[in-house]
């Protein structure tokens, strides 16, 4: 079991590939993305920048990401 959470704060993720979930990051426990970028990052599964049940985006950019589903 996993607990706890996850801040990431001014990050670049760019050209990441994930197998299933998350081109960038996947987390199943609470997540908070500040001011951050994500560029070109893809998954076949879902989100393509970022896959998390509990995920909260403060600014930043997104673009050219992709998901399967």
């Amino acid at each position: 079991s996993n607990s706890g959470s996850l801040s990431v704060n001014n990050a670049m993720f760019r050209d990441n590939q994930a197998a299933q979930k998350g081109g960038a990051i996947y987390s199943d426990t609470p997540l908070t993305v500040n001011n951050s970028t994500f560029m070109n990052n893809r998954t076949p599964g879902d989100g393509g920048a970022i896959a998390g049940n509990r995920v909260t985006v403060n600014g930043g950019t997104f673009a050219e990401n992709s998901a399967g589903n």
